[in-house]
């Protein structure tokens, strides 16, 4: 059986990325100074924020290279909520997010980083 290099048989990667072999499979990642789905397309990160983890709460870093949320998502302070998801201390938010109170009972669920 001949052995190949995956990255150059099939490169599943899209633009603007690197493709690393590990364990016998391709790898894709954006290459420094770009963002995005390696697998489709990895665009420029303009001046300002580097990434989402530059940013405060839970905000992203957007195309702009500013800190915000995206198209659904509402901005409140540093976090962005989905306006449709409110929490109480007797209604908690659903698996995976939490609740950030903005009264003694009553508060917006949000996703924490990597949800």
């Amino acid at each position: 059986e001949q052995c190949y290099d995956p990255c150059i048989v099939s490169n599943p990667c899209g633009r603007n990325t690197k493709c690393s072999v590990i364990d016998h499979s391709p790898q894709c990642e954006c290459i420094p100074g770009f963002r995005g789905n390696p697998l489709e397309y990895c665009y420029p990160i303009g001046p300002g924020c580097q990434n989402d983890l530059s940013c405060p709460g839970n905000l992203f870093c957007l195309n702009d290279g500013t800190c915000g949320c995206p198209g659904d998502f509402k901005r409140l302070s540093d976090f962005c909520i989905m306006t449709s998801i409110n929490c109480t201390t007797t209604n908690p938010c659903p698996d995976n997010q939490r609740c950030v109170y903005t009264g003694r009972e009553n508060g917006y669920c949000i996703c924490p980083r990597g949800f």
